[in-house]
């Protein structure tokens, strides 16, 4: 036995065990095998990349992964405050050391080891008691296993009863297939049901790629598509011909694969009517469904192609400029065609393919969901699955019922043979990370933040020492006050709907709640709508005095600013063309839909341009912060940009991180000298095999 004392824990590091006072701790392999092996490396740093070759030796995982299990392993001993670290220091860029002075090896105390394991001499007394055993003893045993197993037949039969109980009710029951590491999206079955296509990376940093999976033999291979291919969504066409559209130099593409020989080389198809295409859906024959831009135009709309003939039928239309189309899926019997159509919000629409008839039509908040977390697949002729979130819904087209299914899951996407079986991309539920950095330091972490429930949002308040905390129960989510040197936690409410807080004043904050604006009274805790139903709400900010709420939204193609007056309980539309406004001093702060930043006067009069510009197309978060305006966004090239213009002075100054996942966002604290980083970690997806039980009731 190699055992080192680490303070409060002994560890064997040579059986990987840990124990304190009361015995053995229970650990996840990994978290043990990382412990022990930076005990082992104490002298020095320990980079991500020797933990992925040493302990994860043969298996890919992504960073995040490891640094989740470095969480657990501090979660373990404690050891959550990275300011002052007591077993584990961590140093961006080069990784981590034990730090803890060990003690030389010791004994580990009897009823340790006891509590866990049978001690050598206990075998050996137990083996002599059972030669020296008398019959009527042994009688005594083997009756006692009679009953014993009696009772467990009984509750065996028990459980079978309940088992069939419940199942009667189960409405979805997933057989895995396969585990995904990394995001994938974009199903697609071929109709005899042995192939399946989807886009994945391994990490959020990594390149979209395209994959096959061979139902048949159980074979996963990565699809190698021509270098210059800006490659975008894979399809299974029929049951053997792959399709991967392209977009390159302005010309759209369609490469077609033998799902049978992927070595094979590809044929290329031309489509010179567009400048970008997506998914490709076999309809019958040589023709296929396929959603595209044309040269010149900004909607992206479906038409039916002749594979043959390079004929082409448009199919669906739109009054709106910039509505997008996609996620389309034919039912059965090929009758009827549903699919996701984006504009100022997300819609989902049912046509009738023989006269291009929309039969159904429901729709959804853009802020409230992203375009993956809407997926489409047809139970049987007349009825479509909707996912949406984490929500499933059926949708009847006979009756135009809409029905709420009493489960929650997450799928990246959908796909179904001819004979009716069902798959889909479950997405395995992860956790976040929140970390605190030093501004402009994007890369040095001064403090870890660690919690047992499942947390949505940390971020900054305007009290000093207090944080604003996010948690999702069962079936609500719950603000806090949080204050993090104590752990006291103060209820502040609780809703049914998911919500984001965006502004703080003394007595109330603003909620952003699937696009609605809402003011939450701190004193008495009454909730207040601001903004009305049919508003799409983008941005809001107090006004100089605390007496009104300026908010942004988005009509069509429009952006407007307006005003809301705490006393009167009413609004007015003050402004066009911006889609951030926020008060500064007696002046205000705007930013057009470009992202160019302005200065304005009182009356909302152009003063300057400011040498500010934000990618709002990309993921961004900007704030206001004294006389000192923020901004993070992500670039191109998947890095984050800090930049911080001193209004007064006209200083600025950018920063850049290479090692923040995509799924980062920003916390700033009053004077932008911090702030908290919430990291999503990494997505698991399963392909998996559905059963289903729709007709429950």
């Amino acid at each position: 036995m190699d055992l080192v004392n680490i303070g409060d824990f002994d560890v064997d590091v040579k059986e990987k065990r840990i124990y304190n006072s009361e015995g053995e701790l229970p650990v996840e392999p990994k978290v043990i095998d990382v412990l022990c092996y930076l005990i082992q490396h104490s002298s020095r740093y320990v980079s991500l990349q020797e933990l992925h070759t040493e302990v994860w030796a043969g298996r890919v995982v992504t960073d995040t992964a490891v640094r989740r299990t470095i969480s657990k392993l501090r979660t373990l001993l404690g050891d959550t405050e990275p300011e002052s670290p007591r077993y584990i220091r961590s140093q961006m860029k080069r990784g981590y050391q034990f730090i803890y002075q060990q003690e030389p090896g010791r004994a580990v105390e009897s009823d340790k080891l006891l509590s866990n394991e049978t001690s050598v001499s206990s075998i050996n007394s137990l083996e002599k008691e059972r030669e020296t055993s008398v019959t009527p003893s042994r009688h005594f045993t083997i009756s006692r296993y009679v009953t014993a197993f009696s009772l467990l037949l009984l509750a065996v039969l028990a459980l079978v009863v309940l088992t069939n109980t419940i199942s009667e009710k189960i409405v979805v029951n997933n057989k895995p297939l396969v585990d995904i590491a990394g995001e994938k999206r974009f199903l697609s079955v071929s109709e005899d049901g042995r192939f399946h296509t989807f886009t994945g990376r391994l990490n959020q940093s990594g390149p979209w790629q395209p994959y096959l999976y061979d139902f048949k033999l159980g074979q996963l291979q990565r699809i190698s598509v021509p270098n210059d291919a800006a490659y975008h969504i894979v399809s299974m066409l029929n049951n053997d011909v792959v399709a991967i559209s392209s977009q390159e130099n302005g010309l759209a593409k369609l490469y077609l694969y033998s799902a049978l020989n992927l070595n094979l080389p590809a044929k290329p198809l031309l489509l010179e009517e567009f400048s970008d295409i997506g998914q490709a859906v076999s309809y019958k024959d040589n023709i296929i469904l396929i959603n595209g831009k044309k040269k010149q135009e900004i909607n992206g709309l479906y038409y039916f192609f002749d594979l043959e003939k390079r004929s082409l039928e448009q199919f669906t239309y739109s009054s709106k400029q910039g509505s997008v189309d996609f996620g389309a899926v034919l039912s059965p019997d090929k009758k009827h065609l549903a699919l996701i159509r984006r504009d100022s919000v997300y819609h989902i629409q049912i046509y009738r393919i023989a006269d291009k008839k929309l039969l159904i039509e429901e729709s959804f908040s853009q802020n409230a969901l992203g375009a993956d977390e809407l997926n489409l697949m047809w139970i049987n002729q007349e009825e479509l699955l909707v996912n949406y979130g984490h929500k499933l819904k059926q949708l009847n087209i006979e009756t135009g019922a809409s029905t709420l299914l009493p489960l929650s899951e997450r799928f990246t996407g959908f796909g179904r043979d001819v004979a009716g079986n069902m798959f889909g991309l479950l997405l395995k539920p992860q956790g976040k990370d929140f970390y605190q950095i030093q501004l402009p330091d994007l890369d040095t972490v001064q403090r870890y933040f660690s919690f047992e429930e499942r947390v949505v949002s940390l971020t900054y308040s305007d009290e000093v020492g207090r944080l604003w905390l996010v948690e999702e129960n069962k079936d609500s989510f719950s603000l806090y006050s949080f204050f993090p040197a104590t752990g006291e936690k103060k209820l502040i409410l609780q809703s049914e709907e998911v919500f984001t807080l965006i502004a703080e004043e003394p007595d109330y904050v603003l909620l952003l709640q699937k696009n609605q604006l809402r003011l939450l009274e701190l004193q008495s805790g009454e909730l207040n709508h601001i903004s009305y139903e049919n508003q799409q709400v983008w941005t809001a900010a107090p006004s100089s005095d605390k007496s009104k709420v300026i908010f942004t939204e988005k009509i069509g193609n429009e952006w407007l600013v307006n005003l809301f007056d705490r006393q009167t309980k009413t609004q007015i539309r003050i402004l066009k063309g911006y889609r951030l406004l926020l008060p500064w001093r007696d002046s205000y702060i705007a930013a057009d839909p470009k992202g160019q930043f302005y200065l304005l006067d009182p009356d909302f009069h152009l003063v300057k341009s400011l040498p500010l510009k934000v990618n709002f197309e990309l993921r961004h978060q900007v704030n206001l912060l004294g006389d000192k305006l923020v901004s993070a966004n992500l670039k191109t090239d998947s890095n984050w940009s800090l930049m911080t213009l001193e209004l007064l002075t006209g200083n600025s100054e950018s920063q850049f991180s290479t090692s923040l996942p995509i799924k980062s966002s920003f916390s700033f604290n009053n004077d932008g000298t911090k702030s908290i980083v919430t990291i999503e970690n990494e997505h698991i997806n399963q392909l998996v095999k559905i059963g289903y039980n729709f007709s429950y009731n």
